[in-house]
């Protein structure tokens, strides 16, 4: 157990590094170019995010997922907050970054535990995952998409994109049925 956890921390050294050294370049060429931060606010603060959101995968022995999961879910809001006061284009934070944010978060979370506590066949799983992000999240981003640009929500490309998922959803469903009847 020893070996594992010096190995961690060692990928986590590592990838703190890489991660500052980004950085590091982003604001160099930045301030080369511009004499000032002009865009590389963007990835500095994308950088710090992935950082926070996956030191748990590699600094906690257990429950690695989930802790990375409750970080992400706790600083996706601040981050995408500090995405629009970086952006030149205002107000898309609460019209269309926070319901984003949220059924996104909503349905990882809900894969999350299916895949936690519901001990079902990979076929059923896939279902759900394609389901869930192929149907409701992509619908209803295209929803909040669509509202914010005033733009038409029913497009022959959302009608394909939505057809096709659930098609794939009805096939994967009809597999994990047939495997486990041939099982019994």
């Amino acid at each position: 157990m020893m070996a594992e956890n010096k190995y961690g921390k060692l990928l986590f050294q590592i990838f703190s590094l890489l991660c500052f050294v980004a950085i590091g370049v982003c604001f160099i060429c930045d301030f080369a170019i511009n004499k000032m931060m002009v865009w590389s606010g963007y990835p500095i603060i994308s950088i710090l995010f992935a950082f926070a959101a996956m030191s748990p995968l590699f600094l906690t022995k257990r429950n690695k997922i989930l802790f990375s999961l409750v970080i992400m879910t706790i600083t996706t809001i601040p981050f995408l907050y500090l995405l629009e006061r970086l952006t030149p284009i205002k107000h898309w934070f609460l019209n269309l970054g926070v319901p984003i944010a949220i059924i996104s978060i909503v349905a990882v979370w809900i894969l999350f535990f299916i895949i936690k506590f519901l001990k079902i066949n990979k076929w059923y799983l896939w279902a759900i995952a394609i389901f869930l992000f192929g149907v409701v999240v992509s619908t209803t981003v295209k929803y909040f998409v669509s509202s914010f640009l005033k733009t038409n929500f029913y497009s022959l490309d959302n009608f394909i994109s939505f057809l096709s998922c659930i098609a794939a959803t009805i096939l994967l469903v009809i597999i994990g049925h047939s495997k486990q009847q041939n099982k019994s």
